[in-house]
């Protein structure tokens, strides 16, 4: 298994600098040279809580507020002042 993984590695990377290669010329860029590489791993694995970088957060619940009624003075029967 190692040695397909290792043949598939080159065929991987082949394909993504392409891929870069292409993204960079529709650009007008050139690619000079390749900084860092993350291997995606397998497929089919859920990251553990501590190899996440970043979780996504759910926004804060929505509270719908009862505005309170208008304060009437004492004494008087309609809203006109």
């Amino acid at each position: 298994p190692e040695k397909a993984n290792l043949t598939g590695y080159g065929n991987a990377y082949k394909t993504a600098r392409a891929k870069a290669d292409a993204y960079a010329a529709a650009a007008g860029l050139h690619i000079v040279r390749v900084l860092s590489i993350r291997d995606g791993g397998t497929g089919g694995e859920l990251p553990q809580a501590g190899d996440m970088t970043a979780m996504p957060v759910a926004p804060p619940p929505v509270v719908a507020m009862q505005s309170a009624a208008p304060p009437v003075m004492a004494g008087t029967n309609n809203g006109v002042v």
